[in-house]
């Protein structure tokens, strides 16, 4: 397995993120663990990290198999991602 991590040609040395560090670590982890544990061998999970002029974006993929459309909505729905 590949991982790599990539940065916006912006320095993010100059970006400035508010956020609440336990939850955020969290999900960082989840995703991680996710893309790691559901790629193949050989396959890639990949980072990205990216800043605009009011926003810092991370971009996690992978090659894994996925999830379908239905699948990631029960997920949203019933473990409350996102509220």
């Amino acid at each position: 397995m590949t991982l790599s991590l990539t940065s916006s040609s912006v320095s993010l040395e100059d970006a400035v993120v508010s956020v609440d560090e336990h939850h955020f670590g969290q999900a960082m982890r989840c995703l991680l663990c996710n893309a790691i544990k559901f790629t193949p061998a050989g396959g890639a999970v990949s980072v990205k990290v990216s800043v605009d002029s009011s926003n810092v974006r991370v971009d996690v993929t992978d090659t894994g198999v996925g999830m379908s459309a239905v699948s990631q909505y029960r997920t949203l729905l019933y473990k409350g991602y996102g509220t």
